[in-house]
């Protein structure tokens, strides 16, 4: 399979990032992370985007 770049358009992403850290003991530490994000297409000068670039995976 060949990895092609395909111009699609403009794209707009809202979403959240968090992040969490702390010391527990002198020697432990703790860090986690959660990442939401929402993307968009706003606008594309394909004709048919869907015959571009399939997604793959569950939706």
């Amino acid at each position: 399979m060949i990895n092609t770049l395909v111009p699609l358009g403009v794209q707009r992403t809202n979403g959240v990032e968090l992040t969490f850290a702390s010391e527990v003991a002198p020697t432990w530490q703790i860090w986690a992370g959660y990442a939401f994000l929402d993307g968009e297409m706003t606008t594309s000068p394909a004709t048919d985007a869907a015959s571009l670039c399939r997604a793959s995976g569950p939706r």
